[in-house]
């Protein structure tokens, strides 16, 4: 079974990992205890065969707290750019 290969990132540079790729994501506090779990994908047999899996660990003053949670998961959504060229239609 493949391990973690972790990314460790305070709330406040999450910026950069706005849309990216994790397999699991979790909140800590500065101590490093572990706090609650973002999402983590389940692992099916036919993703066994992946070389590593991906966690992103982010550091928050409020590690088990829903509002860290969500702070967090919206931070990493992604956010496409508004196209100032495209026209606004009317429904």
């Amino acid at each position: 079974m493949p391990g973690y290969f972790n990314t460790y990132v305070d709330e406040d540079g999450l910026s950069a990992y706005e849309g990216a790729d994790f397999d699991e994501v979790c909140l800590t506090d500065r101590s490093g205890e572990p706090g609650a779990q973002v999402w983590c994908w389940t692992r099916r047999e036919a993703d066994m065969a992946k070389a590593s899996w991906l966690r992103l660990v982010v550091t928050v003053p409020d590690k088990d707290s829903a509002a860290a949670v969500e702070r967090v998961r919206d931070a990493l959504k992604p956010q496409p750019a508004k196209d100032p060229m495209r026209p606004i239609w009317v429904h």
